[in-house]
């Protein structure tokens, strides 16, 4: 007896051909006009590299050690912390950080309301609990 889906499958992997190099499609920025009214650049945090890497900011990698071995879930300050980080990652221009630094916006500089613009439009709330 035949399966369908598995037909379907096998087809579909045979019909699969790797993209050419010359029409290779590379990530792209968003530019997004946030509800303060400034544009900003964005592009998603490439959070799986940090993540095989082990290239998370200290603060965050003590916590999430924290939690691992305690095997609790993170709280709200937790949360805010990850996604403040993921928010500032996601910035191409104008740059932001969570140190002062010059050339870079601090964190504390956009409001929530930017903030909530960013994590809809590069759809950062999947990295939170």
């Amino acid at each position: 007896m035949s399966d369908p889906i598995k037909e379907a499958l096998i087809a579909t992997l045979e019909e699969l051909v790797p993209t050419p190099a010359d029409q290779w499609e590379e990530d792209v920025d968003k530019v997004i006009t946030l509800p303060s009214g400034n544009v900003a650049k964005l592009r998603e945090p490439a959070f799986q590299m940090h993540v095989l890497l082990n290239t998370f900011p200290p603060h965050l990698r003590a916590i999430t050690e924290k939690h691992i071995a305690d095997k609790k879930e993170w709280g709200q300050a937790e949360n805010q912390q990850l996604l403040d980080w993921l928010i500032c990652e996601s910035f191409v221009e104008p740059r932001v950080s969570l140190a002062k630094k010059t050339g870079c916006l601090h964190i504390s500089r956009i409001s929530d309301r930017d903030k909530g613009a960013v994590v809809f439009a590069l759809n950062l709330q999947r990295y939170v609990r």
